[in-house]
């Protein structure tokens, strides 16, 4: 999983986003609670990117940015099912208290990863020259 840019293009802030990791992923179906260090915890785990967007007459320039962190999680039914981690750790999701437990590490591991990777909003660099 990668972060993203906000660019400045022409005087316009634009954004640059590069891989968010997998939206969907069926490699977590045998995690288990006590796997939460491994590489495989990971690779059901990523973020969507709530964008809003101002336009003008000078064109449309990104104006705030949140990354929402997901993940993969097995339902009841034994589906493969994407949701927010926080709805995950809170209990809005129902899962069992050690799911919940699991679900709120991995939360705060992925909040401390997104506050050191993503550019804070109005955090803007020039467009390099090609």
């Amino acid at each position: 999983m990668q972060g993203y840019d906000l660019v400045q293009v022409n005087g316009v802030q634009k954004l640059a986003m590069y891989s968010m990791g997998n939206f969907i992923s069926g490699m977590t179906w045998m995690l288990s609670p006590v796997q939460m260090q491994g590489i495989l915890a990971a690779t059901g785990e990523s973020y969507m990117l709530a964008v809003n967007v101002r336009c003008d007459a000078g064109g449309c320039s990104v104006v705030r940015t949140e990354a929402i962190p997901i993940a993969n999680y097995m339902d009841e039914h034994t589906e493969i099912v994407v949701a927010r981690m926080s709805d995950l750790a809170d209990g809005t999701v129902k899962l069992s208290p050690t799911w919940r437990a699991y679900y709120a590490e991995r939360l705060a591991l992925m909040q401390a990863y997104l506050l050191r990777s993503l550019p804070p909003t109005g955090s803007v660099r020039p467009k390099s020259a090609p």
